[in-house]
């Protein structure tokens, strides 16, 4: 939500201020920022479900082997 907020203040920064200058370099690279700290934190998480998901079908695996008999 926070995101959002500062989306649109940047919004009003370059309507006021206009896509020439410098600020709009200092939104673009604070925002570029943002996107690789994400991208590494989605591969991050993926990872980790990854690894979380390979365990649960050994799990699944075991389970269903032994069916009690």
């Amino acid at each position: 939500m926070n995101d959002l907020f500062e989306i649109v203040e940047d919004l009003d920064t370059i309507a006021t201020f206009g896509s020439d200058s410098d600020t709009m370099d200092g939104i673009i690279e604070k925002w570029k920022e943002r996107l690789e700290d994400a991208q590494y934190e989605a591969e991050r998480q993926y990872e980790m479900f990854s690894g979380v998901a390979k365990i649960l079908d050994k799990r699944y695996e075991t389970y269903e082997m032994d069916d009690g008999a």
